[in-house]
């Protein structure tokens, strides 16, 4: 047979309707796969209910390393705190205080409150009267006002 011409043919496939398709196809493996992993959940979970695991573990040799480790061990604990703050304070807290007090007592009232106790009013009387005279005159400022000096 004799050739005239050559024909080329390019054959394209219709796919616009391939998406819904395999969409339905997949939609039913869905159900199915479901089905499929229930049913084998069901069948591994019936298998462990048989299953039992006992544990023992022997631990007296770890017991043995760790009181060998801990065994006749001491701890030192270096510490290098600053006391200073805290020294002050407590050295401000702790002073010495010396409060010096100078009295203006009315010599009316002095004179009768010697009288009261059993002083004479002369510094020199007997009893409490002549003891807070005594020590009046020695303490100087306030011995003056009290005794008058």
């Amino acid at each position: 047979m004799a050739s005239i011409a050559d024909v080329f043919v390019t054959v394209l496939p219709e796919t616009s309707k391939i998406a819904d398709g395999i969409k339905r196809a997949l939609a039913g493996l869905d159900d199915d796969m479901r089905k499929a992993g229930q049913r084998w959940g069901k069948e591994i979970q019936r298998g462990l209910k048989d299953v039992e695991v006992d544990v023992s573990a022997d631990t007296a040799k770890a017991r043995k390393e760790i009181d060998k480790t801990v065994k006749d061990r001491e701890v030192e604990i270096a510490v290098d705190a600053d006391v200073t703050a805290a020294e002050a304070a407590i050295d401000t807290v702790a002073r010495d205080r010396t409060v010096h007090v100078q009295v203006d007592v009315d010599q009316d009232s002095l004179a009768k409150a010697r009288a009261l106790i059993g002083g004479g009013g002369d510094g020199r009387g007997g009893g409490l009267g002549g003891s807070l005279s005594g020590a009046a005159k020695r303490e100087g400022v306030i011995g003056r006002n009290l005794i008058g000096a």
